[in-house]
């Protein structure tokens, strides 16, 4: 455990001197501000009325706004700047000093796949912290279920990582892995998310059991994206699976990294 522990430490340092994590935090920051001279201008254009339901309804509207692009935005910078470190982990010398330590390789995966998703963990939570405090001092309306998305973003990025860690472990390639991480998140996971919407148009019933197959092996970032709105809201689930599917598919692919990195003559 102390292994892991040490990689996590320094791996989040790693990944601390990344120029992208840097920028994000900027953006956040930027963002806050704007939002709090935003509302603090329009708060007097609100109507001042006892229904705190109509209060907490706006206040939500507002910072819910706010979920698109923290999970667009974070996990797109996310794997930008997180996608070289594996890579970088197996160059030559650098690989050969890891491996010359007493630790293991499986405790080299768990350590960087957890340093990666802490450090994205706390980007994320000083944007979505941000925004909560903003908005909920300036109309004293305390939405605590907005703090959840913390963790469902940090959630997808974790998903969507895990599949970084196995393609460039396989290729040594963290370009490709990188390609295929937004080919995911911005293409075949929205589609296949809205499969049951063109099944009416395809007959093939053997075309539509493949895309099935597809939806239920390929992570369900999209599902993940509109979960959080739901959740953030305080809003009922339909369905707790793409958490449950995706967690399972983590676990996949995180023991297929390590065996396949075990396997590995460095």
């Amino acid at each position: 455990m102390k292994n892991i522990i040490h990689i996590i430490r320094f791996t989040f340092r790693e990944a601390l001197s990344k120029n992208i994590f840097k920028i994000f935090m900027v953006i956040s920051t930027i963002a806050i501000l704007i939002l709090a001279a935003v509302l603090n201008f329009s708060s007097d254009m609100i109507p001042k009325v006892n229904d705190p339901d109509f209060m907490n309804e706006t206040v939500t509207a507002i910072m819910l706004g706010f979920i698109p692009g923290i999970f667009g935005g974070g996990i797109f910078l996310s794997i930008f700047a997180t996608a070289g470190i594996t890579s970088d982990m197996l160059e030559k010398g650098n690989i050969d000093l890891l491996l010359s330590k007493p630790v293991s390789r499986m405790q080299l995966i768990a350590g960087k796949f957890l340093g990666n998703v802490l450090i994205v963990f706390a980007n994320v939570a000083y944007a979505v912290i941000g925004i909560w405090l903003t908005a909920s001092i300036i109309f004293n309306v305390w939405n605590f279920n907005f703090l959840l998305s913390i963790f469902t973003i940090t959630y997808a990025f974790a998903v969507i990582y895990s599949l970084i860690m196995l393609i460039t472990i396989m290729m040594r390639n963290s370009v490709l892995a990188m390609i295929i991480s937004y080919l995911v998140f911005f293409i075949l996971s929205p589609l296949l998310a809205a499969r049951e919407s063109i099944y009416p148009v395809i007959e093939n019933n053997f075309l539509k059991g493949l895309i099935e197959v597809f939806y239920y092996i390929t992570p369900q970032i999209s599902e993940l994206g509109k979960a959080t709105v739901m959740i953030a809201g305080n809003l009922a689930l339909d369905s707790y699976a793409p958490f449950a599917v995706s967690f399972l598919l983590m676990l996949l692919i995180l023991t297929l990294s390590v065996i396949i990195f075990n396997k590995k003559d460095y």
